[in-house]
C-alpha cells in the first residue's frame, strides 16, 4: 500500500512541476491574448455608446422636425416634403447598421483569438486533469500519519478542489467560444440583427472576463502547489 501511495505522491509532485512550469512558460502569452480581448471589447461598449447617442439624437431632431414639416406638408399637400423627414431617421439606422458589421468583425477576431487561448492552455489543463486524479488517488488511499503527515491530506484535500474550480473555469472559457463561434457562423450567412448585435457584445465581454479567470485560476493553484508538503 506504501508503495501504492508513494507513487500517487510521485505523480501528484511531477505534474505539479509541469503544470507550473507550462503556466510560467505561458502566461505572457496568455495577459497578451487577454489585453486584446479587453481592447477590443472596450472598442464595442465605445461603438454601443455612440450608437445610443445617434438614436437619442435621431429620435429627438425627427420628432421635432417631423412635426413641423409635417403640418407644412398637410397645410401645402407636399408628399414629398412630409417624406424629407424621414432621412435624418434613416442616417441614423444607417450608421447603427455599420456598428452591427463592424461589431460582428470585432467578435470573429475575438473567436480567432478565444482558439488561440485555447490552444495555449491545453497543455495546462491537461496537467491539471492530472492533478486532480492524483489528489484523489491519494485520499482513497488510507495511510499510517508517519507515511504522509495530516496537514499533506488536509492540502491535498484543497488542492482538488481547487483543481476543480480552474477545470470549470477552463469548461466555462470552451463555451464561451463556442456560442461566439455559433454566432460568427450565422453573421456570415444572414446580416445580424440588433439582438444579434446584442449578443455579440455580451459575448465579447464575458471573453475576456472567464479568460481572465483562466489565469487567475491556474495562479493562484500555482502558489498552492508551491506550499505543498509531499
Amino acid at each position: 500500500m506504501a508503495a501504492e501511495v508513494s507513487k500517487s505522491m510521485y505523480n501528484l509532485q511531477v505534474h505539479s512541476t509541469v503544470f507550473s512550469d507550462l503556466f510560467d512558460s505561458r502566461e505572457a502569452k496568455l495577459r497578451k491574448i487577454v489585453g486584446e480581448f479587453e481592447k477590443i471589447s472596450e472598442e464595442v461598449k465605445n461603438l454601443h455608446e455612440t450608437e445610443k447617442t445617434l438614436k437619442t439624437a435621431g429620435a429627438t431632431a425627427a420628432g421635432v422636425v417631423g412635426l413641423g414639416v409635417s403640418i407644412v406638408a398637410a397645410l401645402l399637400g407636399h408628399v414629398g416634403l412630409a417624406a424629407g423627414a424621414a432621412v435624418g431617421g434613416t442616417a441614423v439606422a444607417g450608421s447603427c447598421m455599420s456598428n452591427i458589421k463592424t461589431v460582428s468583425g470585432r467578435a470573429k477576431k475575438v473567436q480567432e483569438l478565444g482558439e488561440e487561448f485555447m490552444e495555449i492552455v491545453e497543455p495546462i489543463k491537461k496537467e491539471l486533469e492530472d492533478i486532480k486524479k492524483a489528489c484523489e488517488e491519494l485520499e482513497q488511499e488510507p495511510v499510517k500519519t508517519d507515511e504522509q503527515p495530516e496537514t499533506s491530506l488536509t492540502q491535498v484535500s484543497t488542492l482538488k478542489e481547487r483543481s476543480s474550480g480552474v477545470l470549470g473555469a477552463f469548461k466555462q472559457r470552451r463555451m464561451g467560444i463556442n456560442e461566439l463561434k455559433v454566432l460568427v457562423e450565422k453573421a456570415g450567412k444572414v446580416s445580424p440583427s440588433p439582438e444579434d448585435d446584442v449578443k455579440f457584445k455580451e459575448s465579447i465581454q464575458q471573453t475576456a472576463v472567464q479568460s481572465q479567470k483562466v489565469i487567475d485560476g491556474c495562479l493562484s493553484l500555482k502558489e498552492e502547489l508551491s506550499t505543498l508538503v509531499l
